[in-house]
């Protein structure tokens, strides 16, 4: 999984030093996606769709180490609303979106070598994204969905550091219609049911 093309951040929008500006420097293959400022080893996501609205509500739970001295966490994110943020268990007061991106500012500058959480709640009508490569990402199907992260659609369903470079390990829950059945990467680690909600849980240890 990975992916999206947002505009690049410059280093004036953040006030970024030269070691920022260099980990956002643009890359020729996808220019505008992701950031060399850090690196998720771990997503943790808990999603919960709702098919006949189209509405996704989600909790994105990223595990990272920064990899440069960073006064903005900058991640990709395209027609989803954040709505509540926590670094390190404390919640976020200052963050914005723009265009494809989610910047959040943290009370202090994270140094380089810091190992930091994340833990974003989202939630709105997935669309797919626009880029070189035509139409990517969530695909809403007559009856159901489909999402196709390479090379650059992840973002049109979570929070992330889109660019293949950065490899992760995830868990991913679905929670959705009984009637349906969410199928992800990884191994079904649990399935149940409440009411007329399912709830799929898959793991994959190997980014």
């Amino acid at each position: 999984m990975s992916s999206s093309v947002p505009s690049p951040l410059k280093a004036t929008d953040t006030g970024a030093t030269t070691s920022e500006q260099a980990a956002s420097a643009p890359d020729p293959y996808m220019p505008g996606h992701g950031t060399n400022a850090y690196r998720v080893s771990r997503y943790e996501l808990d999603l919960d769709y709702k098919l006949s609205s189209n509405r996704l509500s989600g909790r994105a739970v990223l595990h990272a180490l920064t990899m440069y001295p960073t006064a903005a966490l900058v991640l990709d994110l395209t027609g989803l609303r954040a709505t509540k943020i926590q670094l390190n268990g404390r919640r976020v007061r200052k963050f914005s979106q723009r265009a494809e991106q989610l910047v959040i500012v943290p009370e202090a500058a994270l140094p380089a070598g810091e190992e930091f959480t994340l833990d974003i709640r989202y939630e709105g009508n997935p669309v797919p994204r626009r880029g070189l490569w035509g139409e990517v990402g969530w695909e809403e199907l007559t009856d159901g969905v489909l999402v196709a992260g390479q090379p650059n659609g992840a973002a049109s369903w979570f929070p992330c550091n889109d660019h293949p470079r950065d490899k992760a390990s995830y868990r991913i829950s679905v929670t959705t219609d009984a009637n349906y059945r969410a199928v992800c990467n990884g191994t079904l680690i649990a399935h149940t049911s409440r009411a007329s909600r399912e709830t799929w849980v898959y793991e994959q240890a190997e980014p």
